[in-house]
Order: C-alpha cells, then sequence, then structure tokens
C-alpha cells in the first residue's frame, strides 16, 4: 500500500476473555474442569477487525473494517 511498516511491535491475537483481579485459584479450577468442553462446529459468515485502547476508565473498542466471507 506504500506506507512504511510501523516501528513498534504487533502481536496479533484472539482475546477470548479479559478479566480485572481474577481470583486466580477459582479460576484455575474452573479451567481445569471445562478443559473437555467441545462446541459444535459454528458457522462464521463474516468477522470484524477490532482495535482496542487501554484507558484509564477502561478499554476503549473500536470497529476497524468488516469482513463477508463468502463460500
Amino acid at each position: 500500500m506504500g506506507l512504511p511498516p510501523e516501528a513498534r511491535k504487533f502481536s496479533p491475537h484472539v482475546t477470548l476473555a479479559r478479566l480485572h483481579k481474577p481470583m486466580v485459584d477459582k479460576l484455575s479450577g474452573f479451567l481445569a474442569a471445562q478443559a473437555q468442553f467441545r462446541a459444535d462446529p459454528l458457522p462464521v459468515e463474516g468477522f470484524s477487525l477490532i482495535a482496542s485502547f487501554q484507558t484509564k476508565a477502561g478499554s476503549v473498542y473500536e470497529e476497524q473494517a468488516d469482513y463477508p466471507l463468502l463460500y
């Protein structure tokens, strides 16, 4: 696209949950109990790219783009 790459480190990832002050002992037990959980396939018709910005009041999320998946 003709833009120089950003110098800052980028780690693409998917956030499934964000916990504020989790109770680690309870969380560990829950995760261990749910380790065998399996869900049926879920049809996905598209996805969105979301940016998150950390503020003193908490995270702010901003949708950047939508990507429909064509079959």
